[in-house]
């Protein structure tokens, strides 16, 4: 197969972003002297900034066209669609990119196709994506590492020396812990650790966690919501004694990085 240069397209959320970089590696070895780009939201560009093995990354925003362009000029010879969207699919399509691999909801604009089965939850998220990559001939390797790159926290921040990170955030209110649950689980490993909390998340979570700090007499707590890029996320992640937070992108991050991580998972339905 022709594929010196590869789209790998992943356009949706952290964490499945986080669980796919596990093959970037096996990808780009399969097909030695190969080009690797990768498709996926701008806000998690940071976490690919001089990556071993991603030539490019393409930042995807739908309503923007900067993506299509860019996807034009790599001119991709094989494209890997990870998760479905009609618009990757179709652009790749149109630019008669030799082979198109991805699910079946997207059948009329590629080349080989798997039914999409994820709503069964019958494998993990990486053996999906591999059940896709062996259609090109990629082979699943024996161990799932993540593979990101961290950064630097940003110039004059400075967190304490002993410390635990919080996630409190969530897609919505009804699906985030009380306040009250983490409140009492930082004041219990301040008293027996001696580890003050840093908080993080999005700017748009910043007022949420100022609550949680003044109403919940947290005052040692530092918040850093929206202060930080993702890969200033993951080195600070990475520092820390160990990691709280629900089933979020963070979470995922937090796993990645190594550190002890508790995580807050939804209720079986």
């Amino acid at each position: 197969m022709d594929a010196r240069r590869i789209l790998v397209s992943r356009p949706d959320r952290l964490g499945d972003l986080v669980i796919t970089s596990a093959c970037l590696s096996q990808v780009k070895s399969s097909f030695p002297g190969s080009k690797l780009a990768l498709l996926a939201k701008q806000e998690y560009a940071s976490l690919f900034k001089k990556h071993p093995v991603v030539d490019e990354y393409i930042a995807y925003t739908p309503s923007g066209t900067a993506w299509v362009s860019a996807v034009e000029a790599f001119a991709p010879h094989l494209s890997f669609h990870l998760h479905p969207n009609s618009a990757v699919a179709e652009l790749c399509a149109r630019m008669s990119v030799v082979e198109r691999v991805g699910y079946d909801s997207e059948s009329r604009f590629l080349t080989a196709t798997l039914p999409y089965l994820k709503h069964k939850g019958e494998k993990h998220e990486i053996e999906y994506v591999f059940d896709l990559l062996s259609m090109a001939g990629v082979n699943s390797p024996d161990n799932f590492e993540p593979e990101l790159v961290s950064a630097k926290l940003p110039e004059g921040l400075e967190v304490p020396d002993d410390f635990c990170v919080f996630h409190m955030g969530s897609y919505g209110k009804k699906a985030r812990i009380p306040l009250r649950v983490f409140s009492e689980i930082a004041h219990w490993i301040d008293s027996k650790y001696s580890l003050k909390s840093v908080l993080v998340g999005s700017a748009n979570e910043f007022a949420y966690n100022d609550e949680f700090i003044d109403d919940w007499n947290v005052p040692s707590a530092l918040n850093l919501c929206g202060k930080l890029n993702l890969a200033q996320l993951l080195g600070l992640i990475g520092r820390a004694a160990f990691f709280i937070g629900r089933d979020s992108g963070p979470s995922h991050l937090a796993g990645a990085s190594g550190a002890h991580t508790y995580c807050f998972m939804p209720a079986a339905r």
